[in-house]
């Protein structure tokens, strides 16, 4: 079987992990829109992988419940299922699976708390680089 797998630039120990088994939880409105993640993805690549965070789905309806902005898990799963959500790269695990790929570099967290530092880091890099980058 071959794998299409979309990696980033950057290295901080990410690995291809197959898009159909990531869960997105992103609601909220974010500084870019996906045309323009689309454009940057199309003209430079992905500069990070995304950032993903294991999790119960119980735990993750909980999560839900209390902050709108985090989506419910898809109601196919079971409530003690393990799953890894994107936590930080929504935008570019959606660019990799309407474009085919098979699997995206993923950094997997070991908790929020480095989530929340990974994701300070890249939006920090993001501000600084965004007119170079479309």
């Amino acid at each position: 079987m071959n794998h299409k797998i979309l990696p980033a630039r950057r290295d901080i120990g990410q690995v291809p992990y197959p898009v159909h088994r990531l869960y997105p939880i992103s609601n909220r409105q974010q500084h870019t829109n996906q045309g323009e993640v689309t454009a940057s993805m199309y003209n430079w690549g992905m500069e990070w992988p995304i950032i993903a965070y294991e999790t119960r789905v119980v735990d993750w309806d909980q999560e839900a419940a209390r902050n709108h902005l985090i989506l419910p898990p898809p109601p196919n799963l079971e409530p003690t299922d393990i799953v890894l959500q994107v936590r930080c790269g929504n935008k570019r695990w959606r660019y990799a699976k309407d474009l085919g790929y098979t699997h995206i570099e993923t950094y997997i967290a070991k908790s929020l708390d480095e989530v929340a530092q990974l994701m300070k880091e890249q939006q920090d890099w993001f501000k600084k680089n965004k007119s170079t980058l479309t």
